[in-house]
């Protein structure tokens, strides 16, 4: 069949469509997946996965490590350098026990709060959005939310916020550093998709 272009001038996007065959070119794209057995100090993303050609990742990890009582944390890469000043503002909250970890002025992301346990089953497991991973003009971002089983094998949770603080903000982002608050990392994995722009589907 023929190849039918609808000028946008001609359809009413605000309308209802029942769409029934395959719809492609929208959504995500998987980037990486990548998973360790051994003890590893930290994991970093590969500079090659965020690139230009998104600026929205959303990002999945399990891990678990070494030691009880342990947060995830994470630290921004600009050009094959870790940022690890007091360059970053972070949130975190534990549904559980109703608590909120906040500071303006942190050498990292915690992505979840210190109660996690180093057991088999007992890991931290979650998903974040990297936002404006390219922009020098807004702070790249990071939202998202985790579940994990602490050092007596209770389930715990929340959600965390952060990025950079304003006055970093020119600085585009290369790459992610996820590291233990104490500790190795003994196992885990790690996947990553780009997200599309609408601008970008064709």
């Amino acid at each position: 069949m023929a190849l039918s272009k609808i000028q946008a001038e001609s359809i009413n996007l605000a309308d209802t469509f029942a769409f029934t065959g395959n719809v492609s070119g929208m959504g995500m794209d998987l980037l990486l997946t990548s998973t360790w057995s051994s003890a590893v100090d930290y994991y970093d993303i590969p500079s090659s996965i965020i690139t230009s050609t998104y600026d929205n990742y959303f990002i999945r990890w399990q891990i678990r490590p070494d030691t009880d009582l342990v947060s995830v944390k994470i630290r921004y890469e600009q050009g094959g350098s870790v940022d690890t000043g007091t360059n970053y503002a972070t949130e975190t909250a534990n549904t559980l026990v109703n608590t909120t970890v906040s500071t303006n002025a942190a050498d990292s992301i915690t992505i979840t709060t210190a109660n996690c346990g180093s057991a088999v089953g007992e890991h931290t497991m979650g998903d974040l959005l990297l936002l404006e991973a390219n922009s020098t003009t807004i702070p790249t971002s990071v939202i998202g939310q985790y579940n994990q089983y602490n050092q007596v094998g209770s389930h715990t949770g929340g959600y965390f916020r952060g990025g950079q603080i304003q006055a970093v903000r020119t600085n585009a982002i290369t790459s992610l550093r996820f590291f233990p608050s104490s500790g190795d990392f003994t196992s885990g994995s790690i996947s990553i998709y780009g997200l599309k722009k609408w601008q970008d589907i064709n």
